[in-house]
């Protein structure tokens, strides 16, 4: 690899916040990475394919991608999402899952435009010194996107995240694909779910997410019936891991304890308290977990591992230190008069996009 284009010593730690959706916390390694995509925009031509080529696992540059959007809104680094969008660009769509290419170029753009950066300029700047494989591969994906005149139009078309007010700054919840319909603001109630688990904490946040169904690791027995029921209208998800140093027991095969906090709209009162005995009736291996309704909205708390020689560190008495703090956030939780999650995020947004 080039004498002038080395990737930075160091790892991002998941441990350290770096990746938590909502509050991630800062690292020395965003400057050295800029530096570096800095300086592979200016490298002869020959240097920036020996660096493509030898960098083998290009995940860590989308790594870096993702951090640079999340870190890049928080902080309103223009320098970071740049190196974000090159870092994007750099890579060897096929030393990475074809499907993962320019993964988090709609997240970069929604950021630019947040950050009043000219998008247009930005993209034709990169795609000039990209791999050209890469180019190649995202040929159809940066025009089209690069199409929307509007912030919205952008998040309702093309963005798997959702921007959000938190008290540490913005932060960027996960969209996905299951049906979202909820007359109670479900994105607010999840995000001060979250803070159940703030960063720090014995769990790290793994992600925080709406449209989603129920956990995976479901404990009403037809996964398949109970991900998303007829009678929810949408459901919000906090998905954190326990810290290693949290307990001395190591499995066989390293698997960490989870812990998951549901918030769902549902059909009506009777539902939700359906869903309470469900939760109370359930039975799961190495698993705890209760459920409580406040109206139609019901919450869920589950911590599960699936060690089966690592016994769980929370018990049924331990985790109803969540209970009372839950049903405050669904007692708390209002009507809104729309239910499409991007324009009930409460960011407000410029009318205009591009230059």
């Amino acid at each position: 690899m080039s004498a002038h284009l080395e990737l930075p010593g160091g790892h991002y730690d998941f441990w350290a916040g770096h990746f938590d959706p909502l509050d991630p916390a800062p690292s020395d390694l965003d400057d050295a990475f800029v530096q570096l995509m800095d300086a592979f925009r200016i490298a002869p031509p020959g240097e920036r394919e020996d660096f493509t080529r030898r960098l083998g696992d290009s995940y860590i540059l989308q790594t870096f991608a993702g951090r640079a959007a999340r870190m890049g809104l928080k902080t309103r680094s223009t320098s970071l999402v740049r190196a974000g969008v090159m870092a994007e660009l750099a890579m060897d769509p096929h030393a990475i899952d074809f499907r993962d290419a320019g993964w988090w170029i709609p997240t970069l753009h929604y950021v630019m435009g947040r950050l009043g950066m000219n998008a247009a300029d930005e993209f034709h700047a990169a795609l000039e010194v990209a791999c050209p494989s890469m180019a190649d591969a995202l040929g159809s994906m940066i025009p089209r996107i690069l199409t929307y005149r509007t912030l919205t139009e952008l998040r309702k078309s093309e963005l798997p995240k959702v921007e959000v007010d938190t008290a540490a700054g913005p932060g960027l919840v996960t969209m996905h694909i299951e049906r979202f319909e909820p007359g109670y603001d479900v994105l607010g109630a999840i995000v001060r779910a979250a803070e159940l688990v703030p960063r720090g904490s014995q769990y790290g946040r793994e992600e925080v997410a709406v449209a989603d169904g129920f956990p995976t690791v479901w404990v009403f027995g037809d996964w398949e019936r109970f991900k998303m029921p007829d009678e929810v209208r949408g459901v919000g998800n906090v998905h954190a891991i326990l810290r290693p140093e949290s307990t001395k027991a190591r499995g066989r095969y390293g698997l960490p304890q989870k812990l998951w906090i549901s918030i769902a709209d549902t059909s009506s009162p009777t539902y939700a308290e359906t869903l309470v005995r469900h939760a109370a009736e359930g039975k799961l291996d190495r698993a705890v977990h209760y459920g409580v309704a406040v109206g139609s909205l019901f919450g869920f708390v589950q911590a599960w591992i699936a060690e089966e020689d690592v016994p769980l560190t929370e018990t049924a008495v331990t985790l109803e230190r969540f209970r009372r703090p839950l049903e405050r956030i669904l007692e708390e939780t209002p009507l809104l008069p729309g239910n499409d999650p991007y324009e009930l995020s409460g960011i407000s947004l410029p009318g205009g996009l591009l230059s």
